[in-house]
Order: structure tokens, then C-alpha cells, then sequence
């Protein structure tokens, strides 16, 4: 539906097997006429599916420039990137883009190659353009960690944002870009995703009556030490961690949090989650994704209103809503999954002394002492070294680095790495097939005394040496060679082995690594050094 297209109809149309996407209302062409932009089209139960074989930046359904339209009901899935996208703009630039509705739609494994999407995405002024009452999961996963659920992109303004569902999103389950504005986030679930919110915008957006659900490294906000301006409205939403009680909103405990000011005004001073809560929403069934509401859920004391899911997607007869159920999600072809993998090869030389690792995400609290930083002070291929700085009164797991390149295929691994310990520092590295701790594969931790601890800190009879270079080889199988079983060797820098050992256990479900992590694991002062991380692969097609 290109430019001049009007009060048009496109429903109940089965889409797939598509070298691009499905569905394309209005023009991209800047500037774009307002008199001739798509305007009042409807795009309603339609099940869009199996695309993005020669052009995998194409999306199911895409609008460039329009107003007034509507995209309802649909079913989107099996994408190589974002489900439903509105706006073609990266700046503050009035295009005539508004008035649009995204709503009941069920978007679903997508952006299952490229990344910097969404399972729905907007990008640019839309003002007046709701998203509302949709289903969108397992966004980046299978196989990748790199999508969110609902993404406001740069330029994105004056958007609402309200009773939608988002779980099992590989990075964050709402996500406001740079540039953004006036963006209204209400009412919405966001469960199992890499971060609740993610938020770099400094002017004012509105957060209220969330619930977030989090696990494994799962974090309210996406991660920085602080926000520039805390001007904005975040309040009365609910937060809760399954397995890390402890769990921080950037780098603040939540009595901290909620202390912070934006910029003060005569009618009202922004403070982050006054009225917000700590507390289990009590989910019908949390682990089959049933994301109702129980009757005593402290969300709906709150002021949360439960979200009706039973009227998303398709309607009509039992054999089209039935459709989607009949389509099996194929694995991606080998070039498809070579797009996007990238072996990790970091000597930490790519960065200047005390910046972070170039390639590498960062989990710190700095003012507790607990940190790491690219040094010169230690390294075993010179100039550089990560140095891990690890201090008392902090939680186990600060500081750390992890790599989220996804790796999948099926082929054998072997990631070594090069560790230099003072004394009382404790390292605890694994993979893992998710973000969260489900289904970890090779995984060891080094205690205080230097055992050698295998994952549940299984113990072993070796102790290994402080203050020397020692290297480890981690071997496993991935996909179709992933048996549950791998190999690790240690050596000194002389060649002496000190420990060798085959037919490790691991979960036996994994087989891909979505996170690869060094965690500083002490309970008081210590430091440790990282050198020479390289991810190999051995065979395998």
C-alpha cells in the first residue's frame, strides 16, 4: 500500500515463504507529501510468518510514513528480524506519521538473526499512535540474546504504551531509545527478559503500574551505574527477582533508588518508585507463562488492571485460528546462523587503561570498591589485562563481564582463557543457554583456598596456585553434539598439567550459548587478572 492508498482492507491472508516481509503500508521517501500518505488502512487477522530468506532486515508487517492506520490481530512469527515496525525517521522530524494502532497482535520468534529490534518497534514522531493489549515473546531466542519486546526507537514521541505482555525477550522487554519523548508506559507485564526497562532517554517519559518479573542476571532498568536526569515519572510498579532477592535498580539498593530526584518543579518533583513495591505478583502458573493474576496478587492492590490475552491473534473459525498451532519453527539454514555469530577473541587490548572491556557487558557497583578495568598492571600478552577488583559487603556475584554473542550450530567449542589470582580471589565462569541460569553448560568455580568447584560448586580434589598465570581449556559439544558431558584442562605457563578431566556433567539440555561470563566471586578484598579469552571452534559443519 504505497503513497495515495486509503480506507483499505488487507484481512485474513496467509503470508509465508517470504524472501522479504509481508505486509508494507506507506512510503519511505523523505520528504514524504502529507496529502499522499497511507491513511486509514486496516491490517486485521492476518498470520504473517516464515520471512526475511533473501532481504532478513525486512519485517512482517512495516509502515513507513502513515496515519490513521490500524494493525490488529495478527500473528507474526519466524522472522529473521522485527515483527511490526511504524516510522521511518531517526530525528525529531514531523513526517506526518500519527494516529496509529498496533493492538491484539501476537508477535512472536523473531529477530532471529539481526539485531537492534523489536517484536513491535517504532521509530520516529508518531504522536497520538497506541500500542496496546499484545503478546510478544521469545524475541532473540531462539537463537539469539539481542531483542526486545516492544522498542521505542529514537525520535519516538508521544506514544502510549499499555497492557501488553512481553516474556522471554532476549534483552530488554520495553525499550526507550535515545531522543524519545512523552512516551506513556502503563499497565504493562514484562517477565524472563534481559531488563524490565530500558531506558536512555533524559527528558521526561512516564513508567507506572509495570509489573517486572525477573531471573538469572535479570534487572529492572537496563544497566549503567546512574541515569544523567531522573526526570522521569517511574512509580507504582511492581518488581520481583525469583532467585537474587538482592538485586539492584542500576547500581542502588531500592531504599536508594527511591531517593532519587529529577529536576525540581513548582507542581511536582520526579522521585524514582516512591510508591512502588518489592513483592511476588503471584502469577497463575509463572513457569507455563500463564501470567493471570491471582486473586491476593499485591499488583492489583496496587492499582494493576489483569490483561485480557484471550482475544489476541487471530479469530474466526477453529481451521484458521488454528493455523499458527500446525507450523513447526525450523532451525535457521547454516548461513543464516553464521550471520549472526561472532567468536569472541579479546585480549583486552582494544581498550585504553581504565575504560571497561571493548567487547564485553559490565555488572559493578564502583562506590562499594567493587569494579573492573582494562590495566597495564598485569598482563600475561602484554600491554593490557582485565583486572577484576572485588571488595568486602557486596553481593557474590560483583563484579563481572559477560560475552552475549550468540553461538549455536552444531560444532565442538573450546573457549580458553588465561587467569592470573592474588590470594583470596575467587573466579566462577560458566556458559549458558540463556541469559538466566537455566540449562548451564560448562561451568567451574575457584575458591578462596584455590579448589577447584564444578558447577552447584561441586567439589574436586585439586587446588589450584595463586599468584601465577595458569590457562584453562573449557571443550564442549553444541548443538547436535551437545550430550550433557564436556572437558576442562589447566596447565601452568611451564606446560605443567594440573588438572584434566573428561565427561564433565552439565545440564543436559544445553547446547548453544546465548551468555558466556567471568564472575569475581570474593567475599572481601581481592584481585584477580583475565587474559587471552578465545572462543574456537574445533569441527563440526
Amino acid at each position: 500500500m504505497g503513497p495515495d492508498c486509503a480506507n483499505n482492507t488487507i484481512q485474513r491472508n496467509h503470508l509465508h515463504d517470504l524472501g522479504g516481509g509481508g505486509i508494507r503500508v506507506g512510503t519511505a521517501d523523505r520528504p514524504p507529501i502529507f496529502e499522499r500518505l497511507a491513511h486509514h488502512t486496516l491490517v486485521d487477522n492476518n498470520f504473517i510468518h516464515d520471512g526475511g530468506h533473501i532481504h532478513p532486515g525486512a519485517t512482517g508487517i512495516f509502515m513507513a510514513y502513515g496515519r490513521n492506520n490500524t494493525f490488529s490481530h495478527n500473528e507474526v512469527c519466524d522472522l529473521r528480524y522485527t515483527g511490526i515496525s511504524l516510522g521511518w525517521t531517526w530525528d525529531i522530524y514531523r513526517s506526518g506519521t500519527r494516529e496509529n494502532i498496533v493492538e491484539y497482535n501476537h508477535v512472536h520468534h523473531v529477530m532471529r538473526v539481526l539485531e537492534d529490534g523489536g517484536g513491535i518497534y517504532s521509530l520516529g514522531l508518531t504522536p497520538g499512535s497506541i500500542i496496546r493489549n499484545n503478546l510478544v515473546h521469545d524475541v532473540g531466542t531462539p537463537p539469539h540474546a539481542i531483542g526486545h519486546g516492544i522498542y521505542l526507537d529514537g525520535g519516538s514521541s508521544g506514544v502510549l504504551c499499555e497492557n501488553n505482555i512481553c516474556h522471554d525477550c532476549g534483552h530488554g522487554g520495553i525499550r526507550i531509545q535515545h531522543g524519545t519523548s512523552c512516551l506513556t508506559v502503563l499497565n504493562n507485564i514484562v517477565a524472563f527478559c534481559g531488563f524490565g526497562l530500558g531506558i536512555d532517554s533524559e527528558r521526561t517519559n512516564i513508567f507506572q503500574y509495570n509489573i517486572v518479573y525477573m531471573d538469572g542476571d535479570g534487572t529492572p532498568f537496563a544497566f549503567v551505574p546512574e541515569w544523567q536526569s531522573y526526570n522521569k515519572i517511574i512509580d507504582y510498579n511492581l518488581y520481583y527477582h525469583a532467585s537474587n532477592p538482592e538485586f539492584r535498580f542500576l547500581s542502588f539498593t531500592f531504599e536508594e533508588w527511591q531517593k532519587k530526584e529529577g529536576i525540581k518543579d513548582i507542581w511536582y518533583t520526579p522521585r524514582m518508585d516512591v510508591h512502588s513495591r518489592i513483592a511476588d505478583p503471584k502469577f497463575v502458573d509463572v513457569a507455563a507463562r500463564d501470567f493471570r493474576l491471582q486473586p491476593d496478587s499485591p499488583a492489583l492492590a496496587m492499582g494493576f488492571r489483569p490483561i485480557d490475552m484471550t482475544t489476541v491473534g487471530l479469530y474466526g473459525d477453529a481451521e484458521w485460528t488454528s493455523l499458527p498451532k500446525q507450523y513447526q519453527l525450523p532451525p535457521l539454514l547454516p548461513e543464516e546462523r553464521a550471520a549472526g555469530m561472532h567468536l569472541v577473541e579479546d585480549n583486552f587490548d582494544d581498550a585504553q587503561v581504565g575504560q571497561k572491556p571493548a567487547y564485553a557487558a559490565v555488572v559493578e557497583d564502583v562506590e562499594a570498591g567493587a569494579y573492573l578495568e582494562v590495566s597495564d598492571k598485569r598482563a600475561l600478552s602484554p600491554p593490557h589485562s582485565l583486572r577484576f577488583v572485588d571488595a568486602a559487603d557486596v553481593t557474590y556475584h560483583m563484579p563481572h563481564m559477560y560475552y552475549t554473542s550468540p553461538i549455536v550450530g552444531d560444532f565442538t567449542l573450546t573457549v580458553s582463557f588465561d587467569l592470573y589470582r592474588e590470594p583470596g580471589a575467587m573466579l566462577w565462569t560458566e556458559w549458558r543457554h540463556t541469559p538466566g541460569y537455566a540449562k548451564v553448560g560448562p561451568c567451574l568455580h575457584i575458591a578462596a583456598d584455590g579448589q577447584l568447584l564444578f558447577q552447584n560448586k561441586r567439589p574436586s580434589e585439586t587446588y589450584l596456585p595463586a599468584e601465577e598465570w595458569l590457562h584453562f581449556e573449557l571443550t564442549d559439544g553444541l548443538g547436535a553434539l551437545s550430550d550433557g558431558l564436556w572437558d576442562l584442562r589447566i596447565t601452568r605457563q611451564s606446560g605443567e598439567v594440573l588438572f584434566e578431566g573428561a565427561n564433565l556433567p552439565c545440564d543436559p539440555e544445553f547446547s548453544r550459548i546465548l551468555w558466556l561470563g567471568f564472575v569475581s566471586s570474593a567475599t572481601g578484598p581481592a584481585e584477580m587478572y583475565l587474559d587471552n579469552v578465545v572462543m574456537k571452534r574445533v569441527d563440526g559443519g
